[in-house]
C-alpha cells in the first residue's frame, strides 16, 4: 500500500511547508504559458524579436497560429506584446477559452 501524505506533519514545523510552497509557486511561475511569450517575444525600435532571432517588423499582418490547451493564454500575451500591430490568425483549443478581439 503506498504511503500517504499526511499534512499534520507540516502543522508543527512551518519551514517545510513553507518550503514546499516556494518551490510549487517557482515550478507554477516557470510553466506559465503567457510569461513565456512575453519572455521570448518583444517588439521594440530595433525591430521584432523572437527568441534570439531579430528581424524587421513585418509589413502588414502577423499571423499568430497557436494550438492546444495553452493556446488562449499564448495568444492572448502575444496580442499583448505585438500592440497595435495588424495581427490574424488562429487558435485551437480544447477549453474553448476566448482570446481578444
Amino acid at each position: 500500500m503506498p504511503a500517504a501524505f499526511d499534512p499534520a506533519v507540516l502543522a508543527a514545523d512551518p519551514g517545510p511547508r513553507a518550503d514546499v510552497l516556494a518551490a510549487l509557486n517557482g515550478a507554477l511561475a516557470a510553466a506559465d504559458p503567457a510569461a513565456a511569450v512575453r519572455r521570448h517575444l518583444s517588439l521594440g525600435r530595433r525591430g521584432l524579436a523572437v527568441g534570439r532571432s531579430r528581424m524587421p517588423v513585418p509589413k502588414g499582418r502577423v499571423v499568430i497560429l497557436a494550438f492546444g490547451k495553452a493556446a488562449p493564454a499564448m495568444a492572448a500575451a502575444a496580442l499583448e506584446v505585438l500592440g497595435s500591430l495588424p495581427v490574424s490568425g488562429a487558435v485551437v483549443s480544447p477549453s474553448g477559452s476566448a482570446v481578444g478581439p
